[in-house]
């Protein structure tokens, strides 16, 4: 197939006739900014071939805005080696022409033979749907639409798999899967279809088997029982019989008698150990004391020695700390005598400082003076203007409101007289060389074209006349509101005092002008007067009160020697201050040491007093002497208790008690195990007697042919399960293999385009003859889900898919053309380089039409590339 030339008219954005013709039977690529019209030219490839004619629910593709539009698309192809001329007018004066060489189809008859040749169908009802594109949808890629390809494969599979040949029919056919279809019945019968678990008879057998198991396993744990209870009595009369024989208690209860006796003995003397304890803990106390008193005694004398060495040397700390207040005094009256005339002297300075500084506060006040005349000058001249401009404002002033009218009625206007031109008669006049006529009296000569909206008379000299009626339908309503709105207009225009709405229009222009002008002059008032003309007035009328000040007596003193005499006040005020502070410091440290001395005096004294007490020396007599006496005593208490710890260490206290306690209890038990016995062959012969009729063994045989039964059913459902299994897998694998053979030459057309975009990969088809997986040459034997690929990759690969099924369509004598629409814009520049050799290749052999807005990369294809055509508003 080979689209030759595409005419559009009134179609979305293309107001007036566009064409777009010349086109190759390769490629050709048509590029343009966005928003240029260039997929406003692919959807009207679509809409002529798949929208009929006749449908009203096309009103998405009337120009913006012109509800009264009848879009026209008219096509020039080849088909099948025949030329073509398709002609469809949508929505106003529907009609489908279609001229196959000398002959013509028209309306339905048109549109039914188009989509029998080319592969696709018209919707039943209102706007065409991917689903009827068949072959064109498949092959005619949508802007943003490159990566999905599986519902358009499915929609075209019919076309697909008749090029392929009628054995894939076969293969897929209800007659080709009536075997698969039975032997998965018979397994559905089994096993469930989700998880593949078993159903029906085989899960009744089942639970049957595992019932049958759990009652064998509970008659079995009762024979066991009972068997167990006949070994229970045999054991417990065993024990009986050896317990009364022995009677062990008894003698264990003999043995616990003569423990408490020993521990009886060896409690005693734990009690007189305590004694001796008690008795060394108090002679430790009372020894304790007496080292106490002792370490009292060499501690006053040693505070003795350390305050009679410290009175010594407070005294001669004070006699050195004396010396040097005395000179600090001397110090500190020279350095308070230079303070003060250095003070006289800065306060000199400071007068003629301030002097100075007033001084130059007066001069500076002249300035401004000056300075605010000017202002005040100048503040005259903006209010002059001001008021110039604010009356030019009043004259220009336009409302808002008013202005926005009269533009609206310009627009209605323009609009009306537009609807006008499309609904009235247009005349089209081609007249040969030297030929004129007389169009309402006004030569005609040449080729014209005319819109008439009234009553028009055409002289045809030599021949007579023609007068044209128009009828368009709203004709004689358009013209009455046409002429309404403009008489409204002129009014609205009279009223504003102005002739044009582009006088108004200037008017508002200068009013804005005017406003701008307006507030610069404020602005600029506001800079020169930020407070007011009456604020400026004040400072003129207190600079001009203002006096100079009086210059004091004496010599001037200048800034300099104003700076030295300041430096040196700060400097002989430090150095007062400094030596104040050391001589307060000395004063402080004197006292301090004075009365640290006074101190330590009064604390020697003190202790030599305390020292020669004769009661203290008495005291410390009589207590060395008692201390002796104690040291006798706890060493014979010390003797006492390793006598008692011997005796104490071959009676120990906690092991006779633990050998008591555990001979009493072990009577206890050895007795209660004799009762025990007694009572357990009491209720074990009262079991055996109540189950020993019940014919266990009976019933477990029974139970145990039951459940072979049941097994063997079982086991037979599970070798039909796996036979059908098998079966199923072996008949869906043959299917397999003849459908991978019956892909290989679709297959065969997508490897040769896709090794020159990833080298040795392949490409797996499923049963719908769409891309499923991408077999890459890495050698691990792992294939990638094309659906988890990213973006750029399954629009490539999508693309490459289209190429392949077009190959194999054309193989099969089926049309075929390309539409590819901004294709590729996820690429990077290494793909794209690997797509563009493709779509080379493609072209040898399809035509394509490529639209983009990304000439810069497209320029080294080949071919030139076309502009969107001109015409458009």
């Amino acid at each position: 197939m080979h689209i030759k030339s595409l005419r559009v008219e009134q179609f979305k954005r293309f107001r007036q006739p566009v064409s777009l013709d010349k086109l190759e039977p390769g490629l050709n690529i048509i590029s343009a900014p966005n928003e240029a019209g260039k997929s406003t030219l692919a959807e009207a490839l679509r809409t002529v071939f798949f929208e009929r004619y006749g449908t009203g629910s096309l009103t998405k593709i009337l120009p913006w805005g012109d509800s009264s539009a009848a879009p026209e698309i008219e096509l020039n192809f080849s088909l099948n080696g025949q030329d073509m001329r398709l002609s469809k007018r949508f929505l106003k004066r529907k009609r489908c022409d279609l001229y196959i060489g000398n002959q013509h189809l028209d309306n339905d008859e048109a549109e039914q033979y188009l989509a029998q040749q080319m592969g696709f169908e018209y919707a039943a009802k209102g706007s065409s749907q991917a689903r009827n594109w068949g072959v064109p949808g498949l092959l005619w890629i949508e802007q943003g639409q490159g990566q999905d390809l599986r519902s358009s494969v499915e929609h075209a599979s019919g076309t697909l798999q008749q090029a392929l040949g009628s054995e894939i029919a076969d293969l897929t056919s209800a007659d080709g899967d009536y075997l698969i279809e039975q032997a998965q019945q018979q397994l559905d019968q089994y096993v469930t279809q989700a998880q593949g678990q078993p159903r029906g008879v085989w899960l009744a057998a089942q639970k049957e088997a595992k019932e049958l198991e759990e009652q064998l396993q509970s008659q079995q744990s009762a024979l066991q029982q009972y068997q167990q209870w006949v070994n229970e009595l045999a054991q417990a009369r065993k024990q009986i019989a050896h317990a009364e024989t022995n009677r062990p208690w008894e003698q264990l209860r003999e043995q616990a008698k003569h423990v408490q006796v020993q521990l009886r003995q060896a409690r005693q003397l734990q009690e007189r150990a305590k004694e001796i304890q008690q008795a060394l803990t108090m002679l430790a106390e009372r020894e304790k004391l007496y080292q106490q008193a002792r370490e009292r005694d060499q501690e006053s004398a040693s505070q003795r020695s350390q305050r009679a060495e410290q009175v010594k040397s407070l005294g001669a700390k004070l006699e050195q700390e004396q010396g040097t207040l005395n000179t600090l005094s001397q110090r500190l009256e020279q350095a308070r005598s230079h303070a003060d005339a250095s003070r006289q002297e800065q306060e000199r300075a400071r007068t003629w400082q301030q002097w100075f500084q007033d001084q130059a506060s007066f001069e500076g006040t002249q300035q401004q003076l000056q300075q605010v005349q000017g202002q005040l000058e100048e503040l005259g001249k903006l209010e002059t203007q001001l008021a110039q401009c604010g009356a030019a404002l009043v004259q220009l002033k336009i409302s808002d409101e008013a202005l926005d009218q009269v533009r609206q009625q310009h627009q209605l206007i323009q609009r009306l007289q537009h609807q006008l031109e499309t609904i009235s008669t247009e005349v089209q006049i081609e007249l040969q060389d030297g030929a004129s006529l007389l169009l309402d009296g006004e030569s005609i000569q040449g080729q014209h074209r005319a819109h008439l909206s009234t009553s028009t008379l055409i002289e045809l000299p030599g021949m007579g006349q023609l007068r044209i009626i128009p009828g368009g339908r709203d004709l004689g309503k358009v013209q009455q509101q046409l002429a309404q709105t403009r008489q409204e207009y002129t009014q609205a225009l009279s009223q504003l005092g102005a002739q044009s709405l582009e006088e108004l229009e200037r008017r508002r222009e200068q009013y804005r002008e005017q406003e701008q002008q307006d507030r610069l002059l404020r602005s600029a008032m506001k800079a020169l007067a930020p407070q007011g003309k009456a604020h400026l007035q004040g400072l003129v009328q207190a600079a001009q009160q203002r006096v100079a000040p009086q210059r004091p007596q004496g010599e001037a003193i200048e800034a300099s020697e104003r700076d030295r005499i300041a430096q040196a006040t700060v400097l002989a005020e430090q150095q007062y201050r400094a030596l104040e502070s050391d001589w307060h410091d000395a004063r402080e440290a004197v006292a301090r040491t004075q009365a640290h001395l006074e101190q330590a005096r009064a604390e020697a004294n003190s202790l030599e007093q305390q020292w020669a007490d004769p009661q203290r020396q008495q005291a410390q007599q009589e207590r060395e002497q008692q201390w002796g006496q104690l040291r006798l005593q706890r060493e014979q208490q010390l003797t006492d208790q390793k006598t008692l710890a011997t005796e104490l260490a071959a009676l120990p206290v906690s092991v006779l008690e633990q050998d008591l306690q555990r001979l009493e209890r072990s009577a206890l038990q050895q007795e209660q195990s004799y009762n025990e016995a007694c009572l357990a062959a009491q209720l074990v012969q009262t079991k055996l007697e109540t189950h020993g009729a019940q014919g266990l063994e009976e019933q477990i045989d029974q139970t145990l042919l039951r459940l072979h039964d049941c097994q063997r059913r079982c086991a037979t459902y599970e070798r039909r399960v796996a036979a059908l299994r098998l079966l199923l897998s072996v008949l869906r694998e043959q299917r397999n293999a003849l459908t991978q053979q019956l892909h290989e030459p679709l297959q065969k057309h997508i490897n040769h385009y896709l090794r020159l975009l990833l080298g040795k990969a392949q490409v797996e088809l499923d049963e719908h003859l769409a891309p499923r997986w991408l077999q890459r040459d890495s050698g691990q034997g792992l294939a990638d889900d094309i659906d988890g690929l990213s973006f750029g990759a399954r629009e490539q690969i999508g693309l490459i898919a289209r190429l392949a099924y077009a190959d194999l369509l054309q193989q099969a004598g089926r049309p075929t053309l390309l539409i590819l629409d901004d294709v590729l814009v996820h690429s990077d520049n290494d793909r794209l380089g690997a797509m563009k050799r493709i779509i080379h290749d493609a072209a040898q052999r399809h035509q394509i039409l490529l639209f983009t807005c990304q000439a810069d990369k497209w320029m080294d294809m080949g071919v030139a590339l076309r502009p969107v055509p001109q015409g458009v508003q």
